[in-house]
């Protein structure tokens, strides 16, 4: 036997060993390949990228005017990008040295933490993510996969190490620096630096970087907290002892950042303080998405999502230090506990409802019932009258969450008095058919309604049973007289009216079917619908702005989040309504609605005292509106910088506010009694049962002063607003709507170019005085040229008449001379009977100069039946 040959047993081991290691060559192989497979497969599963396909979600801003924030706009992610060279050293070092010790070395992931990690996987121990920072990224803007898996792990290596290939370490680091998450809805340092210490990222100092570096891992769990701050102390503390170690910081620097204090930004939610704009960013916002559909062709909820997550820059009008005037008045101006109203008003006519009239007594105090919400709200728009730009818009005094009711554009309430500047006064002055000096006789007059169930539309003044007789338009205008405001509109024409204000911009009347705004109720602001405030200022404007319409706007641009515009707003579209000299002289009449003009207070004298008056006399123009019962009140007032509404009411008139009928007041004969208490009856109960049992409750509104009219509170909101916007103007540079001196006349004036004439006038005619006309009824009036009282047409109501003393008629062939007197008197049309409660007729307050409407009826011919 050969020594060489092998034993047959020797021969059948290695073949065994043989076999063994070619199945474990094959095993391995197809283990090989099976894994390759699942590898591919897993990551076919990816769709083709490139960094810049895979935008972050990033925080887009509303910006006032002068590129100041007012709102941050994002989903649930509030991002802000910043560059890398921007965030200070420490920061950076500190998330090298906790999350990728070898960042700058490895090929995007690290093998030997992959490694370690797959061992304690495959032993059942923890599954370790080994996440490099390159991962973290793949993750966070490619994969957006928090799930630990195996495919998520592979695709997540897979995609890193293609990042690595393609970018920079420094375009990976700015990335994960400003997307990773920090707790709240902060992602990226930029944005937690804002939420937790309201600075800059470029502004932290090394304890508040090691801070928010340390909460990385679990932010939520560690973040900062004023009530709690060990948790994010502790995770300071380790950080910078890691910097430490690593030799980014000195032990000195250590232990000055660790007892260096740590200032947390305080949420703005204390008593007293706002975020009222944010009726304003809702209206922006549906502007942006208005543009956004019409640039690419998408849906609204696309556009919605754009404006949440694209970065844009979306500059607006806004002026916050108007806005912070506005909230801070509407704040202000009210009687506050818990927010709500307290005071009542006592007009409720008491005189028959002894119920009613204990409560008046009994209650000093009470509080609103608030199930619909905070009550009386509020609203305000104030624009540039030359370009319409909206400079600050209060859309209530709470907000309760977005898209809440839209109180200045898109709810219609009834404008009450407001309108008459825009229906009534302004088409006839437009038309030459009045001018400031005309006048309309205030005195009882009835019209047919065709409606047997009310056959009578009897027009009342605020005050209800008095009637000012002969006044002039500008005092009647600015005292609100309702009856005045009526026969004008029934004069001129409902249609000729409506077809002017219209021009206006205002697109609220119901001109057809069988509730309309074709009737003479408009006049006083009785309308089907109601007129949203952003309608009414809009309107107004047209008077503040030279007879020229232009439409309030928003938005003043819009770029992205690299700074490219996408859209510039155009110029504001302009269409003339009316002549600068009609403009000017309605503006000067409406000046005495919160001025002291001759003795003649208006209707929005009271809510301007107390300082603000004198400050704004000759600056300020306006009109009061108030429905009955103070459900709404109103005040559209402007200076020659700025036109503004307010706007004070109810949500829910279930409240206990009623509204006019037809917006005039009607006669009441009684008032119906209460029904007994019930047992146990609480105070809100009582009062909610009172005010439903008669409507001239006036609950919500408190008096302004010994008139209690709640358009007054819309007042004095408009008078605070400005005292505090202008508080750092001196009186003298305020622009005043009279500026020019003229020495002819002793007075201020319209400016010269207009071509103005001042002129006298008689008060009760309001043409040229006569010889009769008494010196107390001879006044002065600016005039448009060419309308102006001319001496060949003469006062024709001051007349001499013959008036007997015993029957105070006019005298007769037949009545004694010595019963007989010449008098001058005042012409005067024959007015309709209306009776008081109490029966007695109603008459005009000048009836006692009025020339009598019939023969003296004491004195008789010879043979006749009259006399005593």
């Amino acid at each position: 036997m050969n020594k060489s040959t092998p034993k047959k047993g020797q021969r059948k081991t290695r073949g065994k060993m043989l076999g063994a290691l070619y199945f474990i060559v094959i095993a391995g192989f197809v283990a090989f390949v099976a894994g390759l497979g699942l590898v591919f497969y897993f990551v076919h599963d990816i769709p083709p990228f490139t960094m810049a396909d895979q935008l972050p979600r990033e925080t887009s801003f509303v910006l006032d005017s002068s590129g100041a924030t007012v709102a941050k706009l994002h989903q649930e992610q509030n991002r802000v990008t910043v560059p890398l060279a921007t965030m200070p050293e420490h920061l950076v070092e500190g998330v090298i040295v906790m999350e990728d010790i070898r960042f700058y070395s490895h090929f995007g992931i690290s093998p030997r933490d992959l490694v370690r990690a797959a061992y304690l996987t495959l032993t059942g121990q923890d599954f370790q993510g080994a996440s490099t920072i390159t991962q973290q990224v793949a993750r966070n803007r490619i994969l957006r996969d928090q799930r630990v898996t195996i495919k998520r792990k592979i695709q997540e290596i897979y995609v890193a190490l293609r990042i690595e290939r393609e970018y920079s370490k420094t375009e990976i680091l700015e990335t994960y620096l400003n997307e990773v998450f920090l707790g709240g809805s902060a992602h990226g340092f930029q944005a937690a630096a804002q939420q937790y210490f309201g600075k800059n990222v470029s502004d932290l100092t090394l304890g508040e970087s090691a801070m928010l570096v340390g909460i990385l891992p679990s932010p939520n769990a560690w973040r900062p907290r004023t009530a709690d701050m060990a948790p994010a102390r502790r995770r300071q503390a380790i950080v910078l002892e890691q910097m430490v170690r690593h030799g980014r910081i000195t032990d000195a620097e250590r232990d000055a950042a660790i007892d260096a204090p740590i200032t947390l930004v305080v949420p703005r939610t204390q008593p007293g303080e706002t975020n009222l704009a944010m009726y304003f960013v809702d209206h922006v916002i549906t502007q942006v998405e208005d543009i956004l559909m019409q640039q690419r062709g998408i849906t609204r909820a696309q556009a919605s999502a754009a404006i949440h997550t694209e970065g844009l820059s979306i500059k607006t009008t806004l002026n916050l230090d108007l806005q912070r005037a506005a909230e801070r008045a509407a704040l202000e101006i009210f009687t506050q506990e818990n927010g709500i109203l307290q005071r009542m008003q006592r007009e409720a006519r008491t005189d028959r409802n002894p119920e009613i009239r204990r409560f008046a007594a009994e209650a000093t105090n009470f509080t609103w019932a608030n199930a619909h919400g905070l009550q009386p709200q509020v609203s305000m728009l104030v624009i540039e009258p030359s370009t319409g730009f909206i400079r600050a818009w209060l859309g209530g005094r709470d907000m309760i969450g977005r898209f809440g009711r839209d109180r200045v554009a898109g709810e219609q309430n009834q404008p009450g008095s407001a309108i008459k500047p825009l229906l009534v006064y302004g088409p006839a002055l437009a038309a030459g058919r009045i001018t400031a000096a005309s006048t309309i006789d205030d005195a009882p007059v009835s019209y047919p309604t065709g409606n047997p169930n009310d056959p009578y539309f009897v027009p009342r003044n605020f005050d209800f049973n008095t009637f000012w007789g002969h006044t002039s338009i500008r005092k009647g205008l600015a005292r609100s007289y309702n009856v005045m405001a009526v026969k004008l509109l029934q004069s001129f024409g409902v249609r000729n009216s409506m077809d002017w204000a219209k021009r206006l911009g205002i697109t609220s009347f119901v001109e057809r079917g069988p509730e309309n705004d074709m009737g003479l109720a408009t006049a006083l602001g009785g309308m089907t619908n109601g007129m949203t405030l952003l309608e009414q200022v809009r309107a107004y404007n047209v008077f503040n702005n030279r007879g020229v319409l232009v439409e309030p706007s928003a938005i003043l641009s819009i770029a992205t989040r690299g700074g490219s515009v996408i859209y510039t707003a155009p110029a504001p579209a302009q269409q003339i309504v009316t002549t600068e000299q009609v403009a000017w002289l309605m503006t000067d009449i409406l000046r005495g609605t919160v001025e002291n003009q001759g003795g003649v207070m208006g209707t929005g004298h009271g809510g301007l005292r107390g300082g603000a008056m004198g400050r704004f006399a000759g600056q300020a123009a306006g009109k009061t509106g108030t429905t009955d019962g103070n459900a709404d009140a109103f005040f559209l007032g402007y200076t020659p910088d700025l036109t503004a509404g307010v706007w004070i009411g109810h949500d829910d008139l279930t409240t206990g506010v009623p509204r006019f009928e037809n917006n005039a007041p009607q006669l009441r004969t009684s008032v119906p009694p209460l029904a007994p208490p019930p047992a146990n009856e609480t105070p809100e109960a009582r009062l909610q049962r009172i005010l439903r049992s008669d409507p001239y409750v006036r609950g919500g509104f408190p008096s302004t002063g010994n008139n209690a009219v709640g358009s007054g509170f819309a007042t004095a909101i408009f008078g605070r607003m400005m005292s505090i916007f202008t508080a750092g103007t001196p009186t003298a540079e305020l622009p005043n709507f009279s500026a020019e001196w003229y020495e002819e006349y002793g007075v201020f004036g319209p400016p010269r170019r207009l071509g103005f004439v001042r002129q006298r006038f008689c008060s009760v005619s309001g043409k040229y005085p006569s010889e009769l006309c008494p010196s107390e009824d001879v006044s002065y009036d600016w005039f448009i040229a060419g309308t102006e009282p001319r001496p060949d047409n003469p006062c024709d109501m001051h007349v001499v008449v013959r008036i007997c003393t015993e029957s105070g008629q006019l005298a007769t062939p037949f009545c004694p001379p010595a019963s007989v007197v010449t008098q001058v008197r005042v012409r005067r049309a024959p007015y309709a009977v209306l009776l008081d409660r109490s029966g007695n007729q109603l008459h005009p307050v000048d009836r006692a100069n009025q020339v009598p409407f019939d023969d003296c009826t004491v004195h008789s011919p010879p043979g006749g039946t009259g006399g005593n």
